[in-house]
């Protein structure tokens, strides 16, 4: 096997462990968080009691469909930690994005912020929309 092989097998380990780490396959969870499937997401927003929906996605991509009753609180905004801080921390939180990466981030930093119950969609709205469910324009 030539070098120029062995070197982009590398590459492609690489990146597919990066995605899985982004994505909370890999490694450990903070404590209080989970990471679940668009399906369990589906169902505690269904049938939860106080679920908090936090989309962490911009406003530009809010536009193209939402999840009914969630709360837009862009990642990327400069003021995420004091608009996220006014959520309720004794309540559930299903914290989606558009592919499961920022919302991984936005758990981490909930943690440690004191929210208790925290929930990363992994693969995000695009999860959501391959799985056939709603969305609200």
């Amino acid at each position: 096997m030539s070098k120029q092989y062995v070197f982009l097998a590398l590459v492609f380990l690489m990146f597919i462990g990066w995605k899985a780490y982004a994505n909370g396959y890999l490694g450990p969870n903070p404590d209080g968080a989970q990471h679940i499937d668009v399906h369990q997401a589906k169902y505690l927003i269904d049938n939860g009691a106080d679920v908090q929906v936090l989309d962490v996605r911009t406003p530009g991509e809010w536009s193209s469909g939402i999840i009914e009753n969630s709360i837009l609180i862009n990642l990327l905004d400069k003021e995420f930690d004091q608009k996220v801080s006014q959520l309720s921390k004794d309540r559930p939180v299903v914290i989606i994005c558009r592919s499961g990466s920022r919302s991984n981030t936005a758990m981490r930093s909930m943690v440690e912020m004191g929210f208790e119950e925290l929930y990363n969609v992994r693969g995000g709205i695009n999860s959501w929309n391959r799985a056939g469910f709603e969305l609200k324009l």
